[in-house]
């Protein structure tokens, strides 16, 4: 289906002209760097409400919008984006996108630690609204991925605003300790850019801007 201009204009306005060379970063915040986990060379419309308990994925998953449970070759990422964009509107959340794969065996691991780990899955899904874009031999999404920044391995992450404000690239290698995902780096992750801090961060940064002009 071809998409109108509008639908266009929206998706580079949200992903391409709102992210610039002062976009929030872990790095501009004092966090460590590290490598991404792995590269390419090496598969209802509301908050899901979990017990921190016990976590039945059976019911819980399927209440999650498609582009937040699985990587579609055929979905067109444009209408994703847009969808998940307005639910983060109307339920007072960011957007977390996920670049990765069926492929993408790091990109099972998550899926398969977020299922161990019901806090985490809530706080992720409580706080954000999940984009999942596939990349792969079969569907390269080129001309979506170009209105973002380079990815660095699989899965990688970016966190926007429900205005469509990029906020954040992130090498998902960061959320590693040993050879497993970590709950506190996930935690701390979710915490850190949750809407309400994410918030605080951009007044501050409004406010810096605004001294260094008059000075």
């Amino acid at each position: 289906m071809i998409k109108t201009c509008w639908q266009v204009n929206l998706i580079l306005y949200l992903f391409l002209i709102n992210f610039s060379v002062k976009a929030f970063s872990d790095q501009a915040f004092n966090d460590e760097t590290y490598s991404a986990p792995q590269t390419k060379a090496n598969p209802n419309n509301f908050p899901v409400k979990v017990s921190s308990q016990k976590l039945n994925m059976s019911t819980a998953i399927p209440e999650l919008p498609s582009y937040s449970r699985i990587y579609d070759d055929t979905s067109d990422p444009f209408e994703d984006a847009v969808a998940a964009i307005k639910l983060a509107d109307e339920t007072n959340r960011n957007v977390l996108i996920e670049i990765g794969g069926n492929w993408c065996s790091w990109c099972h691991k998550m899926d398969a630690f977020l299922e161990k780990n019901p806090n985490v899955f809530e706080a992720l899904h409580g706080k954000f609204v999940l984009l999942k874009i596939n990349v792969s031999d079969s569907n390269e999404n080129e001309a979506f991925m170009k209105s973002l920044p380079p990815v660095l391995g699989y899965p990688h992450m970016y966190v926007s605003t429900a205005k469509g404000k990029m906020l954040l690239s992130k090498d998902t290698a960061e959320l590693i300790e040993g050879s497993e995902y970590s709950v506190k780096q996930w935690l701390d992750f979710l915490n850190k850019w949750q809407p309400s801090n994410t918030a605080l961060m951009e007044k501050k940064a409004s406010s810096y801007k605004y001294k260094s002009d008059i000075n």
